[in-house]
């Protein structure tokens, strides 16, 4: 038997467990997905730019509706993106001569239950003339939702349509007949609003316990990873605080998140995945450590004092370590903030998310927390979603320049290769010569090996020998004098890796 509908009477029935369960279980009983695209205004519609008025007939036959299968067409434009209105002539930016710019939205807006509105508004963007830097929203020209839900029964999606005040008097008129169809619908979706409100209540104090203790755990990850020397008490501390999060919060409270529509389906599953792949790499590095505690009589050993830099294994083990430090990071730490302006500044970095497709991007706990935040600085829902896009459109762009025998499909699940960020290599990125950078590194790992089969004083001096020679090479590329250590220890990191 398919998702069944309760009553909030039974709702009320079972325990906070039960609920979460059966509020995931709704999403995963959704068998088709509420698939979209959008079509330019402006190919349809003669002379949109010019036209002072627009009504919601003159562009409803561009909307499309398949609702057993889940497609839907809606519209979109945005006449600020002409070339006219972007580049700075004349000493400002042109205001259209009707002194107004067409902005026409079509916003999707899933809930939970299988519920979906769509937000389609034929808006107005005007100068703000007490400060003409920026426009502000004029009022608009059309607003209407278009209200659906998920059938689960018959595995489609239905379109309701809610009472007008003509269809209310008619009712009355006819208070014995039968609900109609449409009517059933009505009842059907509001039945569905009230249910989501019951939910939300009853997980709101839930969800504020798992939030605080998210908090909590970051805080304290970051505490002890920047404020002490990494030595393996401290990397057990570390290990230990995730943990305790993952399986008393994240285990418990993280279904909320999908009950609250704070994560999408794909988002939810995927960091479920990524979690308890985690939670074993972490299990396993602290057996390790405990490992290498016995072998060197040592329960809190300081993996990079001077006593141990030249120790290889200690080393190399302090790396591993690290590794599994900064996957607990790249889960919980949350996106940077910063001004977005496409025009300017295009932040591609994938800081803050920890999985990627070629279409979507999976967010860190602390980027799921963020995106419901307010913020220090500037930013704005649609920002957001553009930054997301530049981001996307990078990785494809670089995907396609770097084909190799393991291309990422569109669906691939990618790992956020951060572990270890090496500036040098970042520097020479920037620089355009990488390719440079990878052979010298090649070179000075082949000098290294060598130098390691006739001791440690030949080691060191071909590592002193390669940190003279990489000085010249950021003195030629003009590097400043007070950012060149930071490029040297990186680079002999690099050399001591084991692999590129």
């Amino acid at each position: 038997m398919g998702f069944i509908i309760k009553s909030i009477k039974e709702l009320e029935e079972l325990s906070n467990e039960e609920l979460m369960e059966y509020m995931v279980k709704s999403e995963e009983s959704v068998e088709i997905s509420f698939d979209t695209e959008y079509v330019d205004v402006s190919r349809h519609i003669n002379r949109l730019r010019t036209k002072k008025k627009l009504s919601f007939d003159e562009v409803s036959h561009l909307l499309k509706y398949d609702n057993d299968n889940g497609n839907y067409t809606f519209i979109y434009y945005d006449e600020r993106e002409e070339p006219i209105y972007k580049d700075n002539r004349n000493g400002g930016y042109k205001v259209p001569s009707k002194s107004f710019w067409w902005v026409i939205k079509s916003k999707v807006i899933p809930k939970q239950l299988g519920i979906v509105v769509v937000e389609i508004i034929i808006g107005k963007m005007v100068r703000n003339e007490n400060d003409w830097r920026w426009m502000k929203d004029d009022k608009p020209e059309h607003q209407e939702e278009k209200l659906f839900y998920y059938d689960y029964e018959n595995e489609k999606y239905i379109q309701v349509f809610l009472d007008t005040d003509k269809s209310k008097k008619k009712k009355k008129k006819d208070e014995n007949t039968e609900p109609s169809e449409r009517e059933q619908y009505i009842e059907e979706y509001k039945k569905r609003l009230d249910m989501i409100d019951y939910v939300d209540e009853r997980m709101a104090e839930m969800e504020e316990e798992y939030y605080i203790e998210l908090d909590n755990t970051t805080k304290k990850v970051k505490s002890l990873y920047s404020d002490h020397d990494h030595t393996s008490h401290v990397f057990e501390l570390l290990f230990s605080s995730f943990l305790n999060y993952k399986i008393n919060y994240f285990d418990k409270y993280f279904s909320i998140k999908l009950s609250l529509n704070h994560v999408d389906l794909t988002e939810y599953l995927k960091t479920i995945k990524f979690m308890n792949e985690l939670e074993l790499k972490i299990e396993k590095a602290r057996l390790k450590n405990q490992d290498m505690q016995i072998k060197y009589n040592n329960s809190n050993i300081p993996y990079t004092d001077s006593p141990y830099k030249e120790n290889d294994e200690l080393y190399n083990f302090h790396r591993y370590l690290k590794a599994a430090a900064n996957e607990i990071q790249k889960m919980l730490y949350p996106r940077v903030i910063k001004p977005f302006n496409p025009k300017k500044n295009k932040d591609i970095s994938l800081d803050g998310y920890y999985r990627y497709t070629l279409k979507k991007l999976y967010p860190s706990l602390g980027t799921i927390e963020l995106r419901r935040s307010m913020t220090d600085l500037p930013m704005k829902t649609t920002d957001w979603e553009k930054q997301e896009k530049q981001i996307l459109k990078s990785l494809n762009k670089n995907t396609k320049q770097n084909k190799t025998s393991e291309d990422v499909s569109a669906n691939e699940v990618v790992e956020v290769k951060e572990v270890f960020v090496s500036l040098a290599r970042e520097l020479f990125k920037e620089l355009e010569l990488e390719s440079y950078y990878n052979e010298f590194l090649e070179r000075a790992k082949r000098d290294r090996e060598k130098a390691k089969e006739k001791g440690e004083v030949e080691v060191k001096k071909v590592m002193t020998n390669l940190k003279n020679e990489f000085m010249k090479v950021l003195s030629s590329a003009k590097v400043p004098a007070n950012e060149k250590a930071k490029y040297i220890a990186s680079f002999l990191d690099d050399v001591k890796q084991n692999t590129l």
